[in-house]
């Protein structure tokens, strides 16, 4: 029995770096929904962790209230919604107004 709804939240898990960087969309779900974390070996030897945002502030303390106000205008705009293509077509469009700006 190893579903979702059996699962214990907090699992660490290992996995490859080249796993990692082609399954990372994969990652993130698995540890927004199941709340897993996984250590990223390369050849055998640790090389990175990855946990959920909450793990890293029960784990280290609170966000900077700068942090808390950035993500609650980002969410009250819809920022939170914009997807990688989104964000992309913002950053060029950013860079092509400050170069024509120079």
């Amino acid at each position: 029995m190893s579903n979702a709804k059996t699962r214990k939240r907090g699992v660490t898990r290992f996995i490859p770096a080249g796993r990692a960087r082609a399954q990372f969309s994969r990652i993130l779900r698995r540890i927004r929904r199941h709340g897993e974390r996984y250590i990223v070996n390369n050849h055998g030897e640790p090389q990175a962790f990855i946990a959920s945002y909450e793990d890293y502030a029960r784990w280290f303390g609170a966000p900077p209230k700068a942090l808390v106000g950035i993500r609650t205008e980002a969410v009250a705009r819809g920022l939170d919604k914009l997807t990688l293509s989104d964000i992309n077509r913002e950053i060029k469009l950013t860079r092509r107004d400050r170069k024509r700006d120079r």
